[in-house]
């Protein structure tokens, strides 16, 4: 496929305002995927279609694309391309754009032949040779055997292997966060710092696709949108740390500053995350800590990719603290140190988080619970309940069970010596 094409007008964006979205938002996708440019320079032309749209339709480029979505109806399409296109003076790959239009869609819609002709006449105003419509018509209809929401995972994973963005840069532009947070250090009572890294808002595939081995029956795969960014301690909280907020260190592996505290219940995370903020400085105004719903959790340790862990589909216990005498997906067998270590020992994943898999166990909020269906904004688990869910697997179990879907629960009074937590500071200004 050719890198670039001219933009083409297309007619049917008059007639459907979910086809005038897709164009839009395609074309600004299809600016990142222009790599003749440096990313700078893709960056800068996203932030002016951006505001040409937002010009066109008299709103705030930070209300993002729901609100423009909810204005297009009335809005001369035309008008906004032309004026895109004189601003940007833009040449666009198209396959950002036709997967969009393929994913706007009801599933029930994909498989007529109606929308079969629609598609091949985007595709055709793009000017692509007959072999490469066909090609990419049966990609986009292999993936449309699932709802995706407009904001899809795949193509941003996509945008960031292919155009050396970050995932935090491209959900910026999609989730009208326009400011990028840095990570941040909070110094705790007695100057013992509790490094945060930034997790921006966006959309993924929660839970374990059908074809994952080892998978359990709890991690049915859907797909979740986090709406808000949060900071995420970048390692599980520490003996040390615990113990200059708490004034106690209960863990069984106890003397090792460095190591995650563990033997701690739920109700002891919670009051971590309570009493933490007494003598801390550097704290922006408004945040409190708090430990991460299930779905912040799964959403940050997986950082972008849909892999089984955030460094691939294989794990020995040479990635990571787990038990690699029983491996996944390898059989070559890995060390087993058979206690926790260290934070910090292992690569992080593409956000800076250490450990999130194996190590110790991390409680969440959430009382544990079957999931929803279906597309779900910010989940927060079952409305009551009797265990409070866990993630991450640890130093004891087997790889398998350290996938990023794995779910485990216990009573919020339980605690264990591979149990332990991590904080999230969220920001409500």
């Amino acid at each position: 496929m050719s890198e670039t094409v001219k933009t083409a007008s297309h007619p049917f964006a008059k007639q459907n305002p979910q086809f005038r979205h897709a164009y839009c938002k395609g074309l600004i996708l299809s600016i990142l995927a222009n790599k003749a440019l440096p990313k700078a320079t893709r960056m800068e032309q996203c932030a002016k279609a951006l505001q040409q749209i937002s010009a066109n339709l008299a709103i705030k480029p930070s209300e993002g694309f729901d609100a423009y979505l909810q204005n297009i109806a009335t809005t001369d399409i035309e008008q906004i391309l032309s004026n895109l296109h004189n601003t940007l003076n833009d040449k666009v790959s198209p396959i950002a754009f036709l997967y969009e239009v393929t994913f706007l869609q009801p599933a029930s819609f994909r498989t007529e032949a109606a929308f079969q002709e629609v598609w091949k006449s985007f595709a055709g105003a793009l000017k692509l040779p007959a072999n490469e419509i066909t090609a990419l018509w049966n990609a986009c209809q292999t993936l449309a055997n699932c709802q995706f929401p407009p904001l899809d995972i795949s193509l941003l994973s996509w945008l960031c292997g292919a155009c050396g963005i970050s995932w935090a840069e491209i959900t910026a532009l999609f989730s009208g966060e326009s400011d990028l947070k840095e990570n941040i250090t909070i110094m705790l009572a007695g100057g013992v710092p509790l490094e945060l890294a930034w997790c921006p808002a966006g959309v993924f595939q929660m839970g374990s696709p059908a074809n994952e081995a080892e998978r359990e029956d709890d991690e049915q795969q859907h797909q979740v949108k986090i709406s808000k960014g949060f900071w995420m301690g970048i390692y599980p909280v520490t003996q040390k740390q615990y113990s200059a907020v708490m004034g106690k260190n209960p863990s069984n592996y106890d003397g090792f500053d460095s190591h995650p505290v563990e033997n701690v219940s739920w109700f002891d995370a919670k009051a971590f995350c309570k009493k933490a903020l007494e003598g801390a400085l550097n704290i922006p105004e408004g945040a409190q800590f708090d430990l991460p719903t299930e779905a912040q959790w799964e959403y940050a340790c997986r950082a972008g990719t849909t892999t089984t862990f955030h460094f691939g589909n294989e794990f020995n216990g040479s990635q990571a603290n787990c038990d690699g005498t029983r491996p996944y997906g390898t059989t070559q067998e890995g060390p087993n140190i058979d206690c926790t270590c260290n934070v910090g020992n292992y690569a992080p994943n593409a956000w800076g988080l250490y450990d999130m898999h194996g190590n110790v166990w991390e409680w969440c909020n959430d009382w544990y619970g079957a999931y929803d269906n279906g597309f779900v904004t910010d989940p927060q688990g079952a409305a009551n309940g009797t265990q409070h869910s866990e993630r991450g697997g640890s130093w004891r179990n087997a790889a398998k069970r350290c996938r990023a879907a794995i779910r485990r629960k216990s009573a919020p009074e339980d605690v264990y010596d591979n149990l332990g937590f991590r904080v999230i500071l969220t920001n409500s200004k």
